[in-house]
């Protein structure tokens, strides 16, 4: 076995030897990084030469491309060596020495006893074959650079910024090439901005001061904070003695914290990039903690760290509605001032159903569906109205004149009962054909005869006919809240106001546009619900099943960060008419 010891000296004089083992009987010597032995010459050829072990100390070494080596002086193409007596052999400028260690090893010395190679003289093997003595030095070379870059990158882009034309168009302003100031931009604006391409002081004022927000409001002067400044302050102040350092820092370098374009991140595309959640959650994570009086929740990921919704419930309904924002955890009912089953309007086989097939209002084989009344408006639906929604089916008509039909007035209970005044004062007392007011099935007349009294005045047949439709089955009393009268035989009965919810989401939205492709059902149990007080919003663990955080799932595959349902302004959002809030 061979034994190779590789022999150097540092630059102090010191000896180093590197050694290492080789169990095998040949070995090889080149300039090749293959060879158990490389020397480092460009004299020495890539295979030079091989060396065998024939007995315990005794070695061969052959030459392989017919360049020869010296062995104790003497130039040959091959030899055998005793490596118990020693032996030199010299390949360019290295010395290989075999001495005998042990009973069976063959130690092989390497170190270099002279130049690189005879060539080389007076220069080593780096200098002979590199181009330094005909170029400039590596030092020259980085100055160049050095002076290049900050003529090109920085004294010219503020040479042209200072000289700029500014009595020109944004317009001409785009069309202007080589502007040095140029090089300093990031990328091209978003669309929502593009009319600013090329116009950098509308943003940038001053030159290396960040963008403040006083440049933003120029344009935007309508935009609403998101929460009062100094508890906003509070609410971002970073954590730890790292964070503050950070942020000090920040504040030298004119980067204060909560600027608009911490958000809304330019130069990066056509459009702007989605806001990231972290936005959001480094301070709704730990809000509570942030600020003690605070009464919203923590809040950083829709998946695993989110409230259940709260909608704004009506709690009173009228020209002066009262919503409370209140959980879906407490089963909140609604009053509206409307009687209205889902589940009697969506069965498809009562005798709904049959009236609204017989009035081509619904499928033969199916009721009404959802799509009967709400009708989709861009992300919402339509306000639902008695003339659009309902009074194909509810019928207001009272009796039949000369092929003409006499309907009681909707919305006015005060012109509906002069109506029925007005229309006994000037008939006879026979009974009207076709009265409906004690209708049995909305939609159609009715047979029942209500105001037929032979002798009696016509104040009393109007008074008889009031009462019936503010009665059970009459026709106000079978949709509405109807107000008993101020005493017993008065006529002052009322109607409690009504007041249909558009929006329920006060602090978010939600956009149906996006889910027009899921039956309504699949969210909405509306044809379960039995109880017009129902507040029929699907709560979080329904919208979780599609809707993961901030990283789809495989089992809810829509990524949901905050932004796809909130807005970071503080912009009020009417719900229904104008309407009076409380809670949070």
């Amino acid at each position: 076995m061979f034994v190779i010891r590789a022999l150097s000296t540092s630059a102090t004089g010191r000896e180093i030897v590197r050694e290492r083992r080789v169990d095998s009987v040949r070995i090889t010597v080149g300039r090749g990084p293959t060879n158990d032995i490389v020397l480092s010459d460009m004299d020495v050829t890539l295979q030079h030469a091989v060396i065998h072990k024939t007995a315990a100390h005794r070695v061969t070494i052959q030459a392989l491309a017919g360049t020869p080596f010296i062995v104790d002086g003497r130039s040959t193409n091959s030899a055998s060596i005793d490596a118990s007596i020693g032996a030199e052999v010299r390949i360019a400028g290295f010395r290989l020495v075999f001495t005998a260690d042990g009973e069976d090893d063959v130690v092989v010395s390497v170190e270099r006893y002279g130049l690189l190679a005879p060539s080389a003289e007076k220069r080593d093997e780096r200098q002979l074959y590199s181009l330094s003595g005909v170029m400039p030095s590596k030092r020259w070379f980085a100055w160049a650079t050095m002076v290049a870059v900050l003529i090109l990158f920085l004294a010219w882009p503020i040479w042209s910024f200072h000289h700029r034309p500014t009595k020109l168009t944004p317009e001409q302003m785009a069309s202007v090439h080589h502007r040095g100031d140029q090089s300093w931009s990031a990328g091209p604006l978003s669309k929502a901005h593009a009319n600013l391409q090329g116009n950098c002081t509308a943003c940038h004022v001053k030159a290396f001061v960040s963008v403040r927000d006083e440049s933003c409001r120029t344009c935007h002067a309508q935009v609403h904070d998101h929460a009062d400044p100094a508890r906003l302050r509070a609410a971002m102040a970073p954590k730890g003695l790292g964070g503050k350092l950070q942020l000090a820092v920040a504040n030298m370098l004119n980067r204060p914290q909560g600027r608009c374009i911490d958000c809304h991140i330019e130069h990066q595309g056509d459009t702007m990039p989605p806001t990231p959640q972290h936005f959001c959650a480094d301070c709704h994570g730990d809000l509570k903690q942030k600020l003690t009086d605070t009464a919203l929740p923590n809040v950083s990921d829709f998946a695993s760290d989110h409230p259940e919704f709260k909608p704004a419930v009506l709690f009173r309904a009228g020209k002066d509605p009262l919503y409370q924002r209140m959980s879906l955890d407490q089963v909140p009912v609604q009053q509206t001032g409307l009687k209205y089953p889902h589940d009697l309007h969506l069965s498809a086989t009562n005798a709904v159903a049959r009236m609204a097939q017989d009035l081509g209002q619904a499928d033969r084989a199916k009721g009404l569906a959802c799509a009967s009344c709400h009708v989709a408006d861009g992300g919402g639906f339509r306000p639902i109205t008695m003339e659009k929604n309902c009074q194909s089916c509810h019928s207001l008509a009272f009796t039949r004149e000369n092929g003409a039909v006499r309907t009681m007035r909707h919305g006015d209970v005060a012109e509906a009962m002069a109506q029925l005044r007005d229309y006994y004062a000037s008939h006879a007392a026979a009974a009207p054909q076709g009265f409906g007011l004690g209708r049995r099935r909305p939609g159609d007349f009715a047979a029942a005869s209500l105001a037929t009294a032979y002798g009696q005045s016509a104040g009393g047949r109007a008074e008889r006919a009031i009462r019936a439709v503010f009665s059970p089955g009459g026709a106000c009393y079978d949709c509405h809240v109807v107000t008993s009268p101020s005493q017993p035989g008065a006529l002052d009965f009322g109607i409690a106001p009504v007041t249909i919810p558009d929006h329920y989401f006060t602090k978010g939205w939600f956009d149906h546009r996006a889910h027009a492709a899921t039956r309504c059902e699949e969210c909405h149990s509306a044809r379960t619900s039995n109880d017009a007080h129902d507040v029929l919003i699907p709560r979080i663990a329904e919208c979780r099943t599609c809707h993961s955080g901030e990283h789809p799932t495989r089992k809810a595959p829509v990524a949901s960060n905050c932004a796809m349902c909130h807005a970071y302004h503080n912009q009020s959002r009417a719900v229904g008419a104008v309407a009076r809030r409380e809670g949070n």
